[in-house]
């Protein structure tokens, strides 16, 4: 890891994009990620509201067996407006996982 000043911007600053995207949609598949999948749902919110874009992060959950498809219903129902929950109906692997939020 690099070691920046704390007052380092971990996004890039708006003046590097060519042209400002109308929206950033960010597909994140999961499987047997009920310990971390609200920690990441919070720490992906705080860097994406810091970029000012609109933006939406679509989580495919591929039928885990733990409480994923649980934590991840609260995420949604705490930030409905930017928190899209698929649901596979059986395992597929990443692969389709991110073909589905595509």
């Amino acid at each position: 890891m690099h070691d920046l000043p704390a007052d380092t911007p971990m996004v890039p600053a708006t003046h590097v994009w060519k042209r400002m995207p109308e929206m950033v949609s960010i597909v994140v598949p999961v499987y047997r990620e009920g310990a971390g999948v609200l920690h990441f749902g919070q720490s992906l919110r705080s860097v994406m509201e810091a970029t000012g874009f609109r933006w939406e992060a679509i989580y495919v959950e591929d039928d885990s067996p733990d409480d994923t498809l649980d934590k991840l219903r609260r995420l949604r129902d705490l930030d409905p407006d930017h928190v899209v929950v698929l649901s596979l109906s059986r395992r597929f692997g990443h692969q389709a996982s991110l073909a589905a939020g595509f």
